[in-house]
């Protein structure tokens, strides 16, 4: 397989996308600055995310909330400007790419919702973060009581995503429901598992020790084929020189296969970008730059 000169594991396009055209847009609309140069990416995952409690506040049924938000996900996924990875082959295809992820299972509570699964991998998704924050019948998102881990719906989603075939994000999973996932994986398999965005937790920021990832879960996501995507911004980092150093410090860790960039771009503020990573175009810039001058890394490490 061809390596990818550049990619992304984490950005929120799609979302800009679906909701600038919005009377409520005109923010959101303002961080299309954020992506400029992305044309320069190869490998960009893009996440596919709506606000599920508007639906919940506009509708006066669960079922109804769940049918509307179920054909907004699927508005967003038809926006498409890149080619579709779908197979292994497609990451050999030329041109820019993207990886389909779906940033919140809002729909899917009973085992009777499982076969959502299939119709999201049928329209190309092959990336699942099931949980975004909050706890819910998953399990316990990063800002969800710490003592909360993986529950049986999310077990069963867990092993679906396996069966098929799509990677599994622990981004927005706290400390717990990480393990737990992790667990489950070991258990049954190598399946596809990922941290697409955040940080290594510092004990200096000990706000982020649900939402960032520990060592000891960075050398298991590797250990079983994974990968592991470094935010760019604020609240993760808050300098170029402390993202470079963990950047360094996940390589050291993974042999420099297993990291990457998870931007963000698109789902952030534009008052959480740092100077010289305001957009892509700036960003690789500024990465390169402080990599090239690090004298604990060397071209091939920089390559991978």
């Amino acid at each position: 397989m061809a390596k990818n000169r550049l990619a992304d594991l984490h950005n929120d396009e799609r979302f800009v996308s679906h909701r600038a055209t919005d009377p409520d847009g005109r923010e959101i609309a303002k961080r299309w600055g954020q992506l400029e140069g992305e044309e320069a990416v190869d490998l960009i995952y893009r996440s596919i995310y709506d606000r599920f409690p508007e639906y919940m506040e506009r509708h006066e049924t669960v079922e109804d909330a769940h049918r509307a938000y179920d054909q907004a996900i699927d508005c967003i996924l038809e926006i498409r400007h890149r080619t579709v990875v779908e197979t292994k082959g497609d990451l050999d295809t030329p041109g820019p790419k993207a990886v389909l992820h779906i940033e919140g299972l809002n729909t899917v509570v009973t085992d009777g919702d499982l076969p959502k699964l299939t119709n999201l991998w049928d329209k190309g998704v092959r990336s699942l973060g099931s949980i975004y924050a909050h706890e819910d019948t998953i399990g316990g998102g990063n800002e969800a009581d710490p003592s909360i881990g993986l529950k049986h719906m999310g077990e069963s989603i867990v092993l679906e995503a396996m069966r098929l075939g799509m990677a599994i994000d622990l981004a927005h999973y706290n400390r717990k429901t990480k393990d737990d996932v992790l667990d489950v994986i070991a258990k049954h398999g190598k399946g596809c598992v990922a941290y697409t965005h955040g940080s290594l937790f510092d004990s200096n920021n000990p706000s982020l020790r649900e939402r960032a990832i520990e060592e000891d879960q960075v050398r298991e996501i590797v250990s079983l084929g994974g990968l592991i995507g470094l935010s760019v911004c604020k609240p993760f980092v808050t300098s170029v020189e402390e993202f470079v150093g963990q950047l360094i410090n996940v390589g050291e860790m993974s042999g420099f296969a297993g990291v990457s960039i998870g931007t963000d771009f698109g789902g952030v503020s534009n008052d959480e970008l740092l100077s010289g990573m305001r957009c892509y175009r700036e960003m690789y810039d500024t990465i390169g730059k402080h990599l090239t001058d690090h004298p604990g890394v060397n071209d091939d490490e920089i390559a991978k």
